[in-house]
């Protein structure tokens, strides 16, 4: 994994970056439990194609474990809601790339009718887990006495990787309580986003059921809607040797 020296603080917060078009932006949403550099690719890939974008810090993340777990999902909601208004003031006409749980925050703040953008882009967003039972049963038990478990897909030569961008190499037991209650809770209001969407998901991710990308394609309001597989086994798929054609996908959409 790369060492510290490569590391761009400036991601490791909420970061802008302009593009020539003015008319056009971005707003990136990273997930639960990582920062805005698991989008930094993505960010300078678009930025280089002329749009301006700013990259969200969802509250209590690239922080510590305490911080994360004093955080309600409506914190994180209405986080998004108001970056969306600041960057609003901004260009005129904002899309939405939802990484994981960013992208549930998305689509819920879009059916409350909270934002409007132009359109969505969801990445590997959860619907269903392949431990629901984790998350519905043992979690919660065991979150009263334990602030946070070791996540169980990171590697030992991956954790440094992980510190040094800002994303937790455990999971906040109270943080993953809220996450989990919003996700489930919030699954039937997909059906009032109404505008375009593309829906970018794995076959072989191993942190999110790849069956959430059907069911957010089957019950979202949107008539302009594009479900996109891929085979990679990354879930950050930023992180996957075909990024960049998922980026040119998402692209395309943007166009």
């Amino acid at each position: 994994m790369d060492g510290s020296s490569s590391v761009d603080q400036r991601f490791l917060r909420t970061f802008s970056l302009k593009g020539n078009n003015t008319d056009t932006g971005v707003l990136l949403l990273h997930g639960f439990s990582g920062s805005p550099y698991d989008l930094k690719d993505l960010a300078e890939y678009f930025s280089d194609a002329g749009l301006s974008v700013l990259g969200y810090r969802l509250p209590g993340h690239a922080t510590n474990v305490e911080e994360l777990n004093r955080m309600k999902s409506q914190d994180w909601l209405n986080g998004v809601i108001k970056a969306y208004n600041y960057f609003a003031g901004l260009v005129k006409n904002i899309y939405v790339v939802g990484f994981s749980f960013g992208g549930n925050l998305a689509l819920h703040a879009i059916a409350l009718g909270k934002i409007y953008p132009r359109g969505i882009a969801t990445v590997s967003t959860p619907i269903f887990f392949p431990k629901e039972y984790m998350h519905r049963w043992i979690i919660p038990i065991i979150s009263p006495f334990k602030k946070s478990v070791n996540k169980y897909w990171v590697k030992p030569e991956e954790r440094d990787y992980y510190k040094q961008r800002g994303k937790y190499i455990t999971i906040p037991l109270n943080a993953s309580r809220e996450m989990y209650k919003f996700v489930r809770k919030n699954r039937s209001s997909i059906g009032q986003v109404k505008c375009p969407i593309v829906i970018i998901q794995s076959t072989q991710d191993k942190v999110v059921k790849p069956t959430s990308a059907q069911f957010i394609y089957d019950k979202v309001g949107s008539s302009d809607k594009e479900l996109i597989w891929t085979d990679d086994i990354k879930h950050n798929l930023s992180l996957s040797i075909k990024r960049n054609d998922i980026y040119k996908k998402i692209m395309n959409f943007i166009k």
